[in-house]
């Protein structure tokens, strides 16, 4: 039975009382709470399996444990004990203590991929032997564990609680990373899950629960859930919540954490009222719940608004590096009915506020000030509705030697300007004469740090330690048999194909300078005098490594007496 259901709390209950479960909880009852500080402290030791972090109410009593598991990009504790803080402090959750433990340091597979989960373990054992127990708060070890998390930690938290099935009655994946160990046709979920060896708890009271946004860089994460879902959800008892979103960001972590943990307390899912009125400005539209019963509850909106649909952001720079003091604009396009715009930014590690530069579909900005990073992001309204768009960096820099290219050597299109710059192990290099590849591929011959196409007829050293002949600031293999002058080093260079030939030796090339030369192992070799073979297969007579067109007479060569007429052994 697919039913669709309004935002208003009223019609919401109203609705919902006619079926056979509530399935939404009202947000008017609400937990009655002074002002709850939670205290944060560590346990075990750092850089191990066995640490992290616990968040201890300041209250009395026996309170439920939460394992929040945080994704591959590593913990942000603070940051999510600040959402749950602020939820039990309004009254919509009761308090509990939270256990964030610090998995960044066990590797991919130990976190979520092998089934022993021998972190998890550790984490069971402290609380089993009440470790992260006080004086006053305890942990509640008879009602059962709950462990949740988002990306790679909801896979991680979604593999425990099947593993340890016995001690997890809430099991919630906040846009499970399922599929970089799971792709399809691969039994990750029927190994671990209800449907083999290992099932997750079948209490009554027990509450699973996967969730994802459902476009964007959610798109993987929404179709490997579709997919856990379909496998085993409904046999093991989840419940599957989409939301009408495509980043995958702390916000929709943060959603899915309290509509998780709002499941666990209440029995019920939150209205869409509720979440709008925790989460404030970050709130996100549930698109979709389906129910371990099997009954999809669709969201409508009685407004009758459309959601925006965002086309394109971008911006007129020719990279994501802008000057200090530059002015450039950024852009969204977007189609919908009464559009308005705002656009919001921030700098790196502040929250998002509104600029000034708002109502229209492009925002002119200059910024100045020291060396930082800043975002940018429009959120496009319509009515009632309102898509938020994906997020542009801006990163502000005096000269180009402020700019961070990695481990990067050789040439590259400059992040500020989009001109090809020389870069040495990831920085700006202006000292350095030579030839070195682009990121195209192709050779360029480079000075002051960037491309000299003035650079020609002559021979330079490259990034990879050998040399070649350059024409035009590129090197060709037209140049051939010959000699030319290499002003790095100040030396004569025979090259073969354009390139040093060390090996070519005894005998004389022609040069760039007019000239005729005896070379020895790739170079002139002026300490030579005596008749020699050229390049062109004739013999000449050599004065001091340089062809002598003044002398005539008789020389010896391979122990023949040759007579020679203006330089030429005739």
């Amino acid at each position: 039975m697919k039913i669709a259901i309004k935002r208003s709390i009223s019609l919401i209950l109203a609705a919902l009382l006619v079926l056979s479960g509530l399935f939404f909880y009202d947000g008017k009852t609400k937990v009655s709470a002074d002002h709850i500080s939670f205290n944060k402290t560590s346990y075990g030791t750092a850089n191990t399996a066995d640490y992290g972090y616990v968040y201890t109410p300041d209250v009395e009593g026996t309170l439920p444990a939460v394992i929040f598991c945080h994704g591959l990009g590593g913990p942000k504790p603070d940051s999510y004990m600040d959402y749950v803080e602020r939820w039990v402090n309004a009254g919509y959750l009761s308090p509990m203590i939270l256990i964030m433990p610090e998995i960044t340091h066990v590797g991919f597979d130990a976190y979520a991929v092998q089934s022993d989960v021998e972190w998890l373990g550790k984490v069971i054992n402290r609380m089993d032997k009440g470790s992260f127990d006080t004086e006053t708060t305890k942990v509640d070890k008879v009602s059962g564990y709950t462990i949740s998390g988002y990306s790679m930690g909801g896979a991680a938290a979604m593999l425990g609680g099947a593993r340890y099935s016995g001690k997890f009655v809430n099991v919630g994946g906040f846009s499970p990373a399922i599929f970089l160990h799971n792709p399809p046709n691969t039994d990750w979920i029927n190994q671990y899950s209800c449907c083999n060896n290992g099932k997750y708890t079948n209490r009554a009271d027990r509450h699973l629960v996967i969730s994802s946004g459902n476009s964007g860089d959610e798109a993987q994460h929404f179709e490997t859930v579709e997919r856990s879902f379909t496998d085993f959800a409904k046999a093991a008892g989840f419940a599957k919540i989409e939301f009408d979103h495509g980043g995958h960001e702390m916000k929709l972590f943060a959603e899915e954490f309290f509509c998780f943990l709002y499941y666990t307390q209440h029995d019920a899912m939150p209205s869409q009222e509720v979440i709008n009125a925790a989460m404030g400005s970050e709130a996100i539209n549930i698109k979709k719940i389906v129910m371990p019963s099997g009954e999809v509850f669709e969201i409508e909106d009685p407004s009758g608004d459309t959601t925006p649909v965002i086309n394109s952001i971008s911006s007129s720079l020719r990279a994501d590096y802008v000057k200090m003091g530059e002015k450039y604009t950024i852009s969204v396009q977007a189609t919908g009915e009464n559009l308005k715009y705002q656009w919001e930014w921030h700098k790196e590690g502040e929250s998002w506020a509104n600029s000034q530069s708002d109502g229209n579909n492009t925002a002119t900005i200059s910024l100045e000030g020291k060396r930082e990073i800043v975002y940018y992001r429009c959120k496009v309204s319509s009515g009632s509705k309102s898509t938020m768009s994906d997020e542009i960096v801006i990163r502000l820099y005096a000269t180009e030697d402020d700019i961070d290219y990695g481990t990067e050597t050789g040439i590259v299109q400059s992040k500020a300007n989009g001109y090809w710059i020389f870069v040495r192990d990831g920085k700006y290099d202006k000292t350095y004469k030579g030839l070195a590849q682009a990121t195209n591929g192709i050779w360029y011959y480079v000075s002051n740090g960037k491309i000299d196409r003035t650079f020609t007829g002559q021979i330079a050293p490259a990034t990879n330690g050998r040399m070649y002949y350059v024409s035009k600031g590129k090197p060709t293999k037209s140049f051939d048999q010959k000699i030319a002058y290499c002003p790095s080093d100040g030396k004569y260079y025979y090259c073969s194909n354009g390139r040093v030939d060390r090996s070519f030796s005894g005998k004389i090339a022609h040069c760039t300078d007019g000239n005729w030369y005896y070379v020895k192992k790739g170079m002139i070799d002026k300490s030579y005098t005596g008749i020699a073979e050229a390049t062109n297969g004739k013999l000449y007579y050599v004065k001091n490594g340089m062809l002598d067109r003044s002398f005539s007479g008789t020389v010896k060569y391979n122990g023949k007496n040759c007579k020679v007429v203006k330089g030429v052994v005739k």
